[in-house]
């Protein structure tokens, strides 16, 4: 049917108007009605359907479409491979109502953060600051495009006033103190921007990289003080020296004197195993 058009029309408006059982009650007239095309076209497509097709990829009555349901009568089909075609249909449908409600989730879980695609630089206008080519809504609700009151608000304009580090965007600020909550982000902006002045260069080039490394180093140097334990990178201690055999055999020796004790003193005798009772202690 490749490369078919008049053909692949009339076999999908059979089964997009069959039954559930794949029965097509209607005549010629009627699909020519219906698509538009001249009635001598349909009853050609439809004679075609109803021949076999060795290039079919089910092998169910030679490869036909399509059979009449009474060949005493030149109309009403049945179509053979009905229920494989619903099936395809119904995992297709099954599929896209899996990635609406994916979509809707996502819509209603979503962060309320707002939207810094329209964030530019421009620190020659406010100091360093973050330009914005429209910000929606009054002055009192917005400042710079972004809206007060959220919880890393104070850490943002912090790092993004530093002119190394002015391409950043709120979200990504955001992300970076949900990752790491171990740290007050909006107390350790300052700390972040005296270290990114120092690095050498206008700009840094991959600010959202830069600051998680800078992070991490904290990261790594904070987690041995509130564990007490010493942290995973660190080297590993030497492995301890193998036992020469003197010390295997004392050791053998007292753990085997510490099991007689036992047997000892399960069956009720008091007081330490004479050295002369020799008990065969497996």
């Amino acid at each position: 049917m490749r490369g078919k058009g008049d053909l692949q029309l009339v076999f999908a408006y059979m089964i997009a108007n069959a039954t559930e059982d794949g029965i097509c009650d209607f005549t010629p007239q009627c699909i020519a009605d219906a698509t538009g095309k001249p009635l001598a076209l349909i009853i050609a497509c439809i004679q075609e359907l109803e021949g076999p097709d060795g290039m079919s990829r089910t092998r169910a009555d030679d490869g036909r479409r399509i059979r009449l349901l009474d060949p005493e009568r030149p109309w009403g089909w049945s179509i053979i491979n009905h229920g494989l075609y619903r099936a395809i249909a119904g995992r297709e449908s099954m599929k896209e109502a899996e990635r609406l409600r994916k979509r809707a989730y996502r819509a209603a879980v979503k962060p309320d953060v707002p939207d810094m695609s329209r964030t530019t630089p421009d620190n020659s206008a406010n100091g360093g600051g973050v330009g914005v080519a429209s910000a929606s809504g009054s002055e009192g609700e917005c400042k710079g495009g972004v809206k007060t009151g959220l919880k890393f608000e104070s850490a943002f304009r912090t790092l993004a006033a530093c002119p190394k580090l002015d391409s950043l965007n709120y979200e990504a600020v955001a992300t970076l103190g949900r990752d790491y909550p171990v740290f007050d982000l909006n107390a350790l902006a300052g700390e972040l921007v005296a270290e990114a002045e120092t690095v050498e260069g206008a700009r840094i080039g991959h600010p959202v990289a830069w600051l998680t490394k800078a992070i991490a180093r904290r990261l790594r140097a904070k987690l041995p003080q509130a564990t007490g334990r010493k942290p995973w990178w660190e080297p590993a201690p030497e492995p301890r020296k193998p036992m020469d055999a003197a010390s295997v055999k004392a050791r053998y020796d007292a753990d085997r004197q510490r099991r007689r004790q036992n047997v000892w003193e399960a069956n009720g005798n008091p007081g330490r195993v004479p050295d002369d009772i020799l008990q065969d202690v497996k």
